[in-house]
């Protein structure tokens, strides 16, 4: 059995969906990609690859560490990117990510799923919107 939640996740290109609300380029050259995204609340940020930014037009640009689940004593260079805009169902999120190698299994973090107010079903293994949202707007820590 495959214990792994997904969601189809929107991924947008911040700048150019700004520039293209602002008349400033066509909608249509928006970049985007639609991606199954492993649901991981213990990653902080979405993670993608090499090849998922580079469809989107999000350049590597500031070096960081990043550790996995397993501990600390796994830590590795890897890249930040800026300007991600998520979108699930009517949540969206602007964040930033995390860039890996290519092919890496894209993750969803702890921050756009909280920013979302997006909680995970475990009954019906599904990513769903927090039922007690009021009129479909999330609910954010304050």
């Amino acid at each position: 059995m495959n214990d792994k939640i997904r969601a189809n996740i929107t991924l947008i290109n911040f700048v150019d969906k700004k520039n293209a609300e602002n008349h400033l380029i066509p909608q249509c050259n928006v970049r985007s990609v639609s991606v199954n995204m492993v649901i991981d609340s213990e990653a902080t940020l979405p993670v993608i690859g090499e090849d998922i930014a580079e469809a989107l037009g999000i350049i590597k640009d500031e070096e960081i560490l990043g550790w996995h689940s397993n501990g600390y004593d796994n830590i590795e260079p890897c890249s930040k990117g800026y300007g991600i805009f998520l979108k699930y169902g009517d949540r969206m999120s602007l964040t930033n990510c995390v860039i890996l190698e290519r092919g890496t299994e894209p993750l969803l973090g702890q921050i756009p799923l909280e920013e979302m107010d997006l909680l995970v079903d475990s009954m019906s293994q599904k990513l769903i919107i927090n039922p007690v949202s009021p009129n479909g707007k999330p609910i954010v820590s304050l």
